[in-house]
């Protein structure tokens, strides 16, 4: 009987600090590149983009990282900033989330923010006609909570909301068809980020 009370106790306690949790304010991000989804939340970015020159050592007056290489000046020189290496940036109080190197626009943002990705894929017919590409788009979730993505589908969405939001994964799991629960995958990803405001 104490261990059950003990248990629901540490049940509500997880509860709350999950409703406590902030989601990150896009619009208010400075200007930069973004290392993990700490720095995101925090809104402290590993390199501000008042920090960045461009390849002749000149400040840049644009933030631009999609068309210019960007420089970071060090001690002994500048150092070329490699962008696989950030998760995305933020410019103009947008976040554009870094895919496979290439970086693509959130559209619906916060703790869960959905974005749409290229994917492209290199194929070979019966090993004899030569290879060929396939690009196909991909409506992904970010959980910037712990850093993790997935396929905007309703089988990993359905999974995502059974470990972190049970009342909102017993709705949705009531949706008996397929296409139900993907036409009504907006409307949990909303319900979802409204328990964090």
């Amino acid at each position: 009987m104490i261990l059950s009370k003990l248990s629901s106790c540490i049940i509500a306690c997880l509860a709350l600090v999950q409703l406590t949790a902030q989601q990150p304010n896009f619009r208010a991000l400075p200007d930069g590149y973004y290392s993990d989804h700490i720095e995101v939340l925090g809104a402290k970015p590993a390199i501000i983009a008042s920090q960045l020159y461009n390849k002749g050592g000149v400040k840049l007056t644009a933030f631009n990282p999609e068309n210019e290489r960007h420089f970071v000046k060090m001690a002994d020189g500048q150092t070329e900033v490699n962008k696989d290496r950030y998760i995305g940036f933020a410019r103009n109080g947008v976040f554009y989330w870094n895919f496979k190197g290439d970086f693509y626009r959130l559209g619906l943002t916060g703790m869960l923010s959905h974005v749409v990705v290229t994917q492209t894929s290199y194929n070979t017919v019966n090993g004899f006609d030569g290879p060929y590409t396939t690009t196909e788009q991909i409506s992904m979730v970010i959980d910037f909570n712990t850093g993790n993505s997935f396929a905007f589908e309703p089988e990993p969405f359905e999974a995502f909301l059974q470990e972190n939001a049970f009342e909102l994964y017993q709705e949705f799991a009531g949706i008996k068809k397929r296409k139900d629960k993907k036409r009504a995958l907006f409307v949990f990803l909303r319900r979802y980020n409204d328990l964090y405001k």
